[in-house]
């Protein structure tokens, strides 16, 4: 066995000299170099025995013919390839040591969690290339499911197939002819259930996940053929955000045509926050449907997370030290209540100066048409004065403010002039602990009267048309904790005072709190001191450990709990089964079930599901299970 090692140098500057050295270490039976005539090595004949290592990559094999002037190592002979987590045999490769690039022939490769069989597989730094070849994470000789592909390009975080064909077993299920997946994500590739759907039927559901390579988009692509109906949707998400950021960008979309009905019912629904600069964002949550009952039939997630809220677009710029925002907002909710604002707009310019005073301008003209068709006009204009000053821990701001609402409708115009002075304390106290708690409490106090010439207008859309003749004040209290630099928990409470009346309006307490790593409590809570006590409660404990979830929490509305929801989620071996579930304690039924029960079997996971809202399904979900996620 001979040994030896060849170390190229070469050096490079930034700022300082920097040498670096790669060392390519060579084992063979038998090795023959050939010089040039300056004595430098220009190729090396290995044979028997090959083993060839350079920093992470590993090739062995019984023959290679190592090019030390381009780098390139050339084997006709069957290899063995591993570089970090890629590994691969092959026929024939030429493979760039200096690049680590190369190229591969009728080979086998895992790439984890992957299972590959290619006629040519190309391998740069950070991506794998393949053509005419076969791809599967089940890794027996002949796969439970496997992909059929013509092109693929492989990455830590991105597949990419083109011309795809889905087999399970021998039998093909689908074809796509394009393909892009976003491997980082936890949504399924592909997921078949077959059950029932109280409006679709009996059914076989198919939801696609794949990413729309250009722009950085999930696409979700869902088909349900059923003996009720058929029906198609998809859903667009930016990849490159997470749903708990403010810059959401969502698009969903559902049709549902029922047999022997030449309607066809339709639903839409657009997310979309952006801010383009700290001086421009536009923000749309809007949604379109044939019939108020779409959602609560056909896409009820959506409908219990948006129903409560309006249609809205807005645009908000601001140019020197004036704002400029347009609004549209349409009450979207099956009831109907509240009237549409189309259009909304806003000017303000919020930092003017008067001497030592600060001050501010604003005006404010919408539309409204109500649930009847009626329109109305109106236009508030404010104008603000404050002077700020601090004395003995306290900020004490006085301030005075003029506003001006004109109403224009068919039967008559009206105008409200209201004049409003009033002061605001305000208290910071920081209270640090020795074991790393630290507490920070900002009271606040405003006492403020309203002096308008129109005691009642008949208008209650917002908070502009709330102008009694009255003195008034507003209590908010806010405590934050934190422990060893981390946010630990907030409590933030405010009221409404009306002196005049000695009535207090609802008071409102917002507070969540992490007392461990495995734990977290939040709610809400609406009391009113003056009318009746406790309003509204809102309360949910959270347990979270690495295999389980589970939750509780509880409504109360008015002298009555109205329900009750839990979920639970475990994870156990290859098991994961869980539910969730709201109670309706004055009607005394549940009206909202789900359970589920996953088992992995090997390379996919088959499972049971449930769901009972508005309308019942009942499936049986197969995925394979490395496009599955967790529910936890």
């Amino acid at each position: 066995m001979l040994k030896f090692r060849l170390v190229f140098s070469f050096l490079c500057f930034l700022l300082t000299m920097v040498s670096f050295a790669q060392e390519i270490e060579c084992t063979a039976d038998n090795v023959s170099t050939e010089f040039s005539e300056s004595g430098a090595p220009v190729k090396t004949i290995l044979a028997g025995n090959v083993k060839i290592t350079s920093d992470d990559t590993v090739i062995l094999c019984e023959g290679a013919v190592i090019d030390h002037i381009t780098g390139f190592i050339t084997i006709d002979n069957r290899l063995t390839f591993s570089q970090g987590n890629f590994f691969l045999t092959a026929e024939k490769v030429e493979y760039n040591t200096d690049k680590k690039t190369g190229e591969f022939l009728d080979s086998r490769f895992y790439y984890a969690p992957f299972y590959g069989r290619a006629g040519i597989v190309e391998k740069t730094q950070d991506s794998i290339f393949a053509e005419t070849c076969m791809l599967t994470s089940c890794d027996r000789e002949k796969p439970h499911y496997h992909f059929s592909c013509g092109k693929i390009q492989l990455t830590e975080e991105k597949l990419t197939i083109k011309n795809l064909k889905l087999y399970f077993g021998s039998i093909p299920i689908f074809y796509f002819p394009g393909y892009s997946y976003n491997l980082k994500t936890k949504k399924p590739l592909l997921s078949i259930s077959a059950g029932y759907k109280t409006e679709i039927g009996n059914d076989i559901s198919m939801i696609f996940n794949n990413t729309v390579k250009s722009r950085h988009l999930d696409l979700e692509e869902r088909f349900d053929i059923g003996t009720g109906g058929i029906g198609a949707g998809f859903s667009l998400q930016d990849s490159t955000v997470p749903d708990t950021t403010s810059s959401v960008k969502r698009f969903q979309s559902y049709i549902f045509k029922k047999y022997g009905n030449s309607d066809t019912l339709y639903g839409f629904v657009a997310e979309f926050q952006q801010e383009f600069s700290d001086r421009q964002n536009v923000i749309v949550d809007w949604r379109w449907m044939k019939t108020s009952q779409f959602f609560r039939r056909y896409l009820y997630d959506r409908y219990l997370e948006k129903s409560k809220n309006p249609n809205y677009f807005s645009y908000t710029k601001i140019a020197g030290e004036s704002i400029f925002a347009a609004r549209f907002i349409d009450n979207a909710r099956e009831d109907f209540l509240s009237p549409a604002r189309i259009p909304e707009f806003e000017f303000a310019l919020p930092y003017l100066t008067m001497g030592n005073w600060l001050g501010s301008f604003g005006i404010v003209p919408a539309r409204f048409v109500d649930t009847d068709g009626n329109e109305y006009t109106r236009v508030v204009a404010d104008v603000e004065f404050d002077r700020p000053f601090s004395t003995m821990y306290t900020k004490i701001t006085p301030f005075i403010r003029f506003r001006d609402i004109f109403y224009s409708q068919k039967q008559e115009d009206l105008n409200n002039f209201v004049f409003t002075p009033g002061i605001n304390f305000r208290w910071l106290a920081e209270r640090e602990s020795k074991n790393g708690y630290s507490v920070y409490f900002s009271p606040s106090i405003s006492i403020f009267s309203n002096f308008p010439t129109r005691k009642k207008t008949g208008f209650n859309y917002d908070f502009y048309d709330s102008n009694p003749d009255r003195t008034f004040s507003n209590f908010e209290l806010s405590w934050d904790f934190w422990h060893d630099g981390k946010h630990s928990g907030s409590i933030t409470a405010m009221n409404l005072y009306d002196i005049c009346k000695n009535e207090f309006s609802d008071s409102i307490i917002l507070w969540s709190v992490e007392p461990g790593k495995k734990w977290l409590l939040y709610g809400q809570e609406r009391i009113n001191f003056s009318n009746g006590g406790m309003r509204e409660m809102s309360n949910t404990v959270v347990f979270r450990d690495k295999d389980i979830q589970v939750g509780l929490g509880n409504r109360y509305i008015s002298g009555y709990f109205d329900g009750i929801t839990a979920f639970f989620d475990r994870k156990s071996g290859n098991w994961e089964y869980g539910f969730s579930l709201d109670y309706d304690t004055k009607e005394s039924k549940f009206t909202n079930q789900r359970y589920y029960l996953y088992k992995k079997i090997h390379c996919l996971t088959v499972g049971l599901m449930y769901s009972k809202t508005s309308t019942t399904s009942v499936g049986i979900f197969i995925a394979p299970s490395i496009f599955t996620g967790s529910r936890i």
